[in-house]
């Protein structure tokens, strides 16, 4: 007999009318493409990473937590991390892509010519969206899934991420630095880079993802390159981090020393008006590099850094252990992955979803 689920004697924590009202427009946004028309009215099943599956209705995903009433009328606070998949047709189902059965719908082997695309609507709006898609080893109950990051983004991109990881049993993250102290060198050259991020991030009124997201979940791993061997890897190939790095370094180094990126007035009209600009270029990274001049930056921080994580995947699934594995790496990264799981592992695409990062 399986047992029932822990019952939180916390009573169910009240969100904020708005709060609720963004989680339900974005659930209903990430749910619309693969479920519309495609299969009958299924009901609401929660299915927890023990296998456990609960019927009932999920009220809210809020802070981590699944509120769902179940089928006796009692509310049960479920935290993400122990619920594998939302399956059914209320407006806070997962994506069909990351339920135990994918309808068909959602199986596409065509291979993805892109992770990020910018849409427009007749009306003059429009988006940038960012993919994650789906791929089964032939032969087992094991996934994949590469998950697109962008840096800087609308709040409820960062939220939508961090439920479809907190589903995963293992997930491999994008973080150069995330292993070692980096020598002063490597400090002084991705210092004033991080600072831009942060400038751009209120430029564009958008929030980022480092003060967002949570990467403290013991199933989540650092599968990166460290600091101090990007920075080895670039100094022996005679490269910058980005063209004319010293004249940038230098320019907005004195910048900062009189401006506070983080305290740079945020203006919607005037952040959608940039984010309308930036759009078509972050659809295109790879265009961005070759126009920039950035010959030889591809294959050390695009290849490079693709080929340590694919070999860190290929160890994982050499071994009995996690089900379902996430690569959550900048969107830029995943036409090379998607390549080489399929070309090197063997693996079967089954599917795309496509998450709006910001609008405009």
């Amino acid at each position: 007999m399986v047992a029932a689920p822990h019952r939180s004697i916390v009573p169910r924590r009240r969100r904020a009318a708005a709060a609720a009202a963004a989680v339900a427009v974005l659930a209903a946004a990430v749910t619309v493409t693969l479920s519309a028309g495609c299969y009958a009215t299924r009901p609401t099943e929660v299915v927890l990473k023990s296998g456990q599956v609960l019927g009932g209705e999920v009220r809210g995903v809020d802070g981590g937590v699944v509120d769902l009433l179940d089928k006796s009328g009692e509310e049960l606070p479920l935290p993400r991390t122990h619920v594998r998949v939302i399956e059914g047709d209320g407006p806070f189902a997962d994506p069909p892509l990351l339920w135990r059965n994918v309808p068909s719908v959602a199986r596409d082997d065509t291979p993805p010519t892109s992770f990020v695309r910018a849409t427009h609507e007749p009306d003059g709006t429009g988006a940038l969206e960012v993919a994650f898609a789906g791929y089964e080893l032939p032969g087992s109950d094991r996934r994949v899934y590469l998950v697109g990051a962008v840096h800087v983004a609308h709040a409820g991109f960062f939220q939508a991420m961090q439920g479809i990881l907190d589903s995963m049993d293992l997930v491999l993250w994008e973080g150069v630095g995330g292993k070692e102290q980096p020598t002063e060198e490597a400090m002084a050259r991705f210092d004033v880079l991080f600072k831009s991020q942060m400038l751009l991030k209120n430029l564009l009124n958008l929030d980022f993802q480092l003060a967002e997201m949570d990467y403290k979940r013991p199933f989540w791993r650092n599968s990166d390159m460290s600091i101090n061997d990007l920075q080895a890897m670039l100094t022996k190939r005679g490269l910058s981090i980005m063209p004319n790095e010293q004249l940038f370094r230098t320019v907005f180094g004195a910048l900062f020393t009189f401006v506070d990126p983080e305290k740079v007035p945020r203006n919607e009209a005037t952040g959608r008006g940039y984010r309308a600009l930036i759009a078509p270029l972050m659809a295109d990274p790879e265009g961005m590099l070759q126009r920039a001049g950035a010959a030889g930056l591809k294959e050390v921080l695009i290849d490079e850094r693709n080929r340590h994580v694919i070999d860190d995947l290929r160890g994982v699934l050499a071994e009995p252990g996690p089900e379902r594995i996430a690569i959550f790496y900048g969107a830029g990264h995943l036409t090379g992955m998607d390549r080489a799981l399929r070309e090197e592992l063997g693996l079967k695409l089954i599917g795309m979803h496509w998450v709006p990062a910001w609008r405009f």
